[in-house]
């Protein structure tokens, strides 16, 4: 994690020591909105925006990489696209 290995990085209390890829937070919200925005696609003028806020987020609080974010982001749309054509 970032602020494991940078000594400028300010964290709240409690930090993360697992391990940082993917993103999992990133993750959990693309695979959310995936199947939002294929059935409605109007939302993704809004849902879009909202994700990539939490990706950039992690990033700016020394949690993850930013690639970290990206993987997340992949992955999470890949299960979001699984789940569409599983249901």
């Amino acid at each position: 994690r970032p602020y494991l290995s940078l000594t400028n990085a300010r964290v709240g209390e409690n930090p993360l020591m697992d391990h940082s890829f993917p993103s999992g937070h990133t993750t959990a919200i693309f695979s959310i909105i995936t199947p939002l925005i294929y059935h409605l696609p109007i939302l993704g003028f809004f849902l879009y925006p909202l994700a990539c806020c939490v990706g950039i987020s992690r990033v700016f609080l020394g949690l993850h990489y930013p690639s970290d974010v990206l993987a997340g982001a992949i992955v999470g749309t890949a299960f979001g696209l699984l789940a569409i054509y599983i249901i």
